[in-house]
């Protein structure tokens, strides 16, 4: 890519920086994060805030405006010149370093290419390889630009970094945005990393391309895992009563609520065998922005006596409400006279009594 002769610099949009930065990010955006990294609502959700709020706000920022590209490539440009290579751009004249980088012979073949130079003679290959050696001293004189940004938008606090290293042609960006949650006490956050490769570009506005070399993007939601251990005596629906072990986990997802219940019982009654059973309940429901929880208890497998097994294969419920990252409540299944108290205990085994 061939720049104007005489100028190619100045045809170049500053503040540098900035430049750099809106063509990666506006690069990136033609496609953005990939399918695995939207895996899920809060993923989308997050990642819709970052693109409508958080991306634009940093464009914003002043601290972008810095470099100018005059002087950040004038070493090169100075190499160009000297060399009587005026039509050669700064970056494509890097473009070409770096290419042949292994090869420096290489170098003298592909300007003969581009007809900028007779390979065929010694004096013009000469000039070539001389043009070679003075990029390769004019590079260590570039110097690399770099700024952080704070700033709030929409309820998110933003901390961004972007840097541009002429030398490599690359400029990197990262933001991460955080959001906290009133519900489960924790943050919904995202992480934003880019980096790219600069080209000279003469149809672009700003007479450059930023072509996504690398990039990753990470999303959390509201997120917090509840956790208890049930140790109790019930009363049996269908008569009697029953030693029960539970183990409740509960994992809160922005809106969704997951998790898995396990039950064991043992039951001795007067004149009857030993009743054993087992269930275990997959959790499904949501919760409403007031922490009030609701879900549905759905067996996906049951064992022991068949009595006993029948009365567990019946879906039940899980209510409770969670505050400040503290959850309680109560679990209703029919095989039970009486509900079953719950109360988050993040690993703490704790032994309660039934509500009679």
């Amino acid at each position: 890519m061939v720049l104007v002769l005489g100028s190619p610099v100045r045809a170049q949009t500053d503040p540098a920086l900035k430049t750099a930065v809106v063509e990666l990010l506006e690069s990136y955006l033609r496609t953005g994060p990939s399918s695995s990294e939207l895996s899920d609502g809060s993923a989308e959700a997050n990642w819709a805030v970052l693109k409508g709020v958080g991306i634009p706000g940093f464009q914003q920022q002043d601290g972008l405006r810095k470099g100018t590209w005059d002087v950040l490539l004038s070493p090169i440009v100075n190499a160009v010149s000297d060399s009587k290579f005026e039509t050669l751009g700064p970056l494509q004249v890097l473009a070409l370093w770096e290419e042949t980088e292994s090869d420096p012979e290489r170098f003298v073949r592909l300007l003969g290419r581009d007809g900028l130079l007779n390979p065929k003679k010694p004096d013009e290959r000469k000039r070539g390889k001389d043009l070679r050696e003075a990029i390769s001293q004019a590079r260590l004189g570039l110097a690399n630009i770099h700024s952080n940004a704070h700033f709030e938008k929409g309820g998110w606090k933003y901390t961004a970094t972007a840097s541009l290293s002429p030398s490599e042609r690359m400029v990197r960006v990262a933001i991460r945005g955080s959001q906290p949650c009133k519900i489960t006490g924790s943050a919904r956050s995202v992480n934003l990393n880019l980096k790219g490769r600069l080209f000279e570009d003469p149809t672009s506005p700003s007479k450059i391309k930023v072509q996504v070399i690398d990039q990753q993007f990470q999303s959390q939601g509201c997120e917090l895992t509840l956790k208890d251990r049930i140790d109790s005596v019930v009363r049996l629906s269908g008569g009697g009563e029953a030693k029960l072990s539970g183990n409740l986990d509960l994992r809160v997802r922005d809106e969704a609520v997951t998790g898995r219940f396990q039950i064991d019982l043992v039951s001795k009654q007067a004149g009857v065998a030993l009743l054993t059973g087992r269930a275990v309940y997959t959790l499904r429901g949501k919760i409403a922005q007031d922490g009030t929880i609701s879900v549905d208890l759905i067996p996906v497998s049951t064992s022991g006596s068949r009595v006993v097994r029948q009365m567990l294969e019946v879906e039940g419920t899980l209510v409770g409400t969670l505050a400040k990252s503290v959850g309680s409540g109560r679990i209703e299944l029919p095989a039970f006279k009486d509900p079953l108290n719950w109360h988050d205990s993040r690993d703490k085994v704790k032994t309660r009594s039934l509500k009679r």
